[in-house]
């Protein structure tokens, strides 16, 4: 967290990546029904977006600012994305003040639909089976920290 930004970085270890590999993550005030989703796919795109009940269903597109990412370290080859989001304007639209210390709901995922390595994953248990990787069930307590 900046005076201005909520940083999020998100990366994935792949050394070939296919254009459908995306990496996604999601936070939420447990007691908001907005939902911000951030996605990047291997081939550099992105979103960052706001998904509320009664909204447009691909949700309200957010004015971020993101650097993709590429390398490798011990660990192997990643590719990934860095992304500024509007703070005041995330604030107004979740309805919490994201001030260090503040707790969000959230996940990573790494998702692919393509027909030859497709799979779903999260860094923490996520209900894919029943449509619900989403849900509360699947979420788990993130604090906002100075950065």
């Amino acid at each position: 967290m900046t005076p201005r930004e909520l940083a999020v970085r998100l990366w994935a270890f792949e050394a070939r990546p296919r254009p459908a590999s995306m990496v996604e993550a999601v936070f939420t005030p447990r007691e908001s029904q907005g939902l911000l989703r951030i996605r990047a796919w291997a081939e550099g795109r992105w979103e960052c977006r706001l998904l509320t009940p009664g909204g447009p269903r691909e949700g309200k597109p957010l004015d971020a600012i993101a650097h993709t990412m590429a390398g490798d370290d011990f660990q192997g080859e990643y590719w990934g994305v860095s992304i500024g989001l509007p703070r005041r304007e995330l604030e107004g639209e979740l309805g919490l003040a994201l001030k260090p210390g503040a707790r969000l709901l959230g996940n990573f995922y790494k998702r692919s639909r393509d027909p030859e390595k497709s799979h779903d994953g999260s860094c923490w248990p996520a209900d894919f089976a029943g449509g619900r990787e989403y849900g509360l069930g699947s979420l788990a307590v993130f604090t906002v920290v100075d950065y």
